[in-house]
């Protein structure tokens, strides 16, 4: 079971000699996306999972989980905002869904912060089932 607190900051370098990592990544390498020279991603479609990485440090800087499947810990087998609710308590920040012109609707989220760490759960537009799930370290200033 990976952890992926524990990837937030890890080298990119340092996690290739991983099989943990390895088998997440499935074989997929960095891209980029043009304009962005301050990140690169590792993205599988298939196994829902984007892991970006900061150029200049080479370090994980946030993970996103879309496959329901590939959470764990205490998000395995949750599926909606009452289950991550009842799992983790009221959040330290969140949002209801909203309108926005051209847009259209935008999910909920609700955000919780432990230590440095933070999971952001944003949820599917016009229901209470969860879209992404954000690992990242929490900005303390």
């Amino acid at each position: 079971m990976v952890d992926y607190f524990r990837l937030i900051g890890e080298k990119y370098e340092s996690l290739l000699q991983r099989a943990d990592f390895l088998s997440l990544i499935s074989g997929n390498v960095p891209s980029k996306i043009d304009g962005y020279n301050e990140e690169f991603f590792i993205c599988s479609d298939i196994a829902g999972l984007e892991i970006q990485f900061d150029t200049k440090s080479q370090t994980v800087t946030s993970i996103f989980i879309t496959d329901p499947a590939k959470l764990t810990g205490n998000l395995q087998g949750v599926t909606d905002k009452s289950s991550v609710r009842q799992q983790f308590g009221i959040p330290n920040e969140s949002s209801e869904e909203k309108k926005i012109p051209v847009l259209g609707a935008v999910g909920a989220w609700d955000k919780y912060f432990w230590d440095d760490n933070e999971l952001q759960i944003r949820y599917v537009p016009g229901s209470d089932l969860i879209h992404t799930v954000c690992y990242l370290k929490h900005d303390n200033t």
